[in-house]
């Protein structure tokens, strides 16, 4: 049993210690969000930054699938109204966008294509401004902010952690 808690606690340091080092080398990365983030996706198994630059693309995607299920949702709605419907199909098409930007980082960080990885995560966050710029364009509120503001602090998580990854 002891075993056990040292071994989380050990992999709690690692997000934490990450995390840490990210919100000190860019101010864009918030200490606080990063750690929750990382952590409702699971400790990491063992101290690598590698690992939890991967984590941080996993998270990016399951957001992503979470957001393209919540648009499936309202869409199927019959009170959600003609405009609020049209910025919700077109940010269906931006969400699964993120979902494979996302994908593609996890694989370039896989592959140890450092650079790749954060382009690929890069390009999430345009893609989410576009989805809050439809409602806006609308003038409807977008029941999808959450997931937009999410989908950049995470991307930006996941840039900053692999630029921490010694090469």
């Amino acid at each position: 049993m002891a075993t056990i808690a040292l071994a989380l606690s050990s992999a709690d340091a690692t997000i934490k210690s990450v995390c840490k080092a990210a919100s000190e080398k860019d101010s864009r990365v918030n200490y606080e969000f990063c750690v929750s983030a990382l952590l409702q996706h699971g400790p990491a198994p063992k101290e690598d930054t590698w690992v939890v630059a991967k984590q941080a693309t996993d998270i990016g995607i399951g957001n992503a699938e979470l957001a393209v299920t919540d648009i499936e949702g309202l869409l199927a709605k019959p009170e959600t109204n003609a405009k609020t419907k049209a910025a919700l199909e077109q940010c269906d098409g931006l969400y699964h966008s993120i979902l494979f930007a996302f994908a593609h980082a996890n694989e370039k960080i896989n592959a140890r294509n450092y650079t790749g990885g954060k382009e690929e995560a890069a390009k999430s966050i345009p893609l989410a401004h576009q989805c809050d710029d439809l409602f806006a364009k609308a003038d409807v509120p977008s029941p999808l902010t959450q997931r937009s503001v999410f989908s950049v602090k995470i991307a930006i998580v996941c840039m900053v952690i692999t630029d921490l990854i010694e090469r």
